[in-house]
């Protein structure tokens, strides 16, 4: 399996970062939206960052599978 190299351990560990940091800024911001404090540029920036993240992670998950050419 991928999982048993270091080099695959470490990619997917970066991966689920990413996930968890998104998640969590996503949710932050929700609640300063529930408690009228959100700015819309924080909307935009999190939208901005989540969708990169989301689009480099794929990327990288493919590339693990030999799916790059």
């Amino acid at each position: 399996p991928l999982a048993q190299t270091q080099l695959f351990q470490l990619k997917l560990a970066n991966m689920q970062t990413e996930i968890a940091l998104g998640t969590e800024a996503a949710l932050r911001v929700g609640r300063l939206m529930d408690e009228a404090k959100a700015a819309p540029e924080m909307i935009s920036l999190i939208k901005r960052n989540n969708c990169g993240k989301a689009l480099e992670i794929a990327r990288h998950a493919r590339d693990m599978h030999g799916g790059n050419g």
